[in-house]
């Protein structure tokens, strides 16, 4: 049987999550901004731009 007191959450530090302490602490930068890096991914440097085509579908 399980004890009420085996299901409460862990207690967490506040904003945890987006303090990247495991890449600061392997000396690596900061994250930039998500959209920035997809960007990038999508058309990388010395590439031609491609035109991506949004489709839409009809509900």
């Amino acid at each position: 049987m399980i004890d009420v007191v085996e299901l409460v959450p862990a207690p967490r530090p506040a904003f945890s999550v987006s303090e990247h302490h495991a890449i600061k602490l392997n000396a690596f930068s900061d994250l930039r901004p998500w959209r920035d890096a997809l960007k990038d991914y999508l058309n990388p440097p010395g590439k031609p731009r491609q035109r991506i085509k949004a489709w839409r579908t009809k509900l």
